[in-house]
């Protein structure tokens, strides 16, 4: 059991902390197809395939070499919110450092705008009819996770308790092993003796006893 404690420092201490960002984007239809006084967000369902086709070109090679030049140790989702049908997009930075986080967070949260009227010049969209963001949220400063170390220190304890019971296992059968074998070695020695006793045995000649080779006295009568 001592094995695991020493796992556990070990898997914290590389796992480390990751620091998070999170921000929400809201895609808002064009100006001209809302009416006056009227409310954008009411159209906002309309617009999901885009959110779709923004989150993909987010995740392209192109953005992640340019967030790698900004933190090579980042990573980075950008996914439509699951919790709602509208057009919203989640970004969620993850780093090493706070400092980092947020700065491909900035970098994120600058680059998708500029990717959506990418997207909209690219098919020949005019810009009267072009869709717009809407920065409604993000994190000022990145919050410390310990997700990844809780994990990690879970999957030690779990191999660290695997690896005890296993080598208690081994220990006790190599033990029970050896008393087996030290009782079976006196057994075997009472044998061997026993053999060599009978086959001394054996070897008198059938009517003489073990005395008859010493010669009894002759003794004579006197006349």
């Amino acid at each position: 059991m001592l094995l695991t404690p020493v796992l556990c420092f070990g898997a914290l201490q590389v796992a480390g902390v990751k620091y998070e960002a999170k921000a929400m984007l809201v895609l808002l239809p064009p100006g001209a197809s809302v009416p006056k006084a009227g409310n954008p967000y009411l159209n906002l369902g309309s617009m999901q395939p885009v959110v779709g086709v923004l989150s993909d070109s987010m995740l392209s090679q192109q953005t992640a070499h340019q967030v790698r030049d900004v933190s090579p140790t980042a990573s980075y989702t950008v996914t439509p919110d699951p919790a709602t049908s509208g057009a919203v997009l989640i970004i969620d930075v993850k780093d090493k450092t706070s400092a980092g986080a947020a700065k491909v967070m900035q970098l994120l949260a600058k680059m998708a705008p500029q990717q959506l009227n990418e997207l909209q010049s690219a098919a020949n969209t005019p810009p009267a009819g072009h869709i717009s963001t809407d920065l409604v949220a993000q994190d000022l400063k990145p919050v410390a996770s310990h997700k990844s170390q809780l994990r990690a220190g879970l999957l030690a304890a779990a191999a660290g308790i695997a690896l005890s019971v296993l080598g208690a296992a081994f220990v006790d059968g190599y033990a029970g092993r050896r008393r087996r074998r030290r009782a079976v070695r006196p057994s075997r020695q009472r044998v061997t003796r026993a053999a060599a006793v009978q086959s001394d045995t054996d070897e008198i000649p059938a009517g003489e006893s073990a005395l008859s080779g010493l010669g009894a006295p002759h003794l004579s009568g006197r006349s």
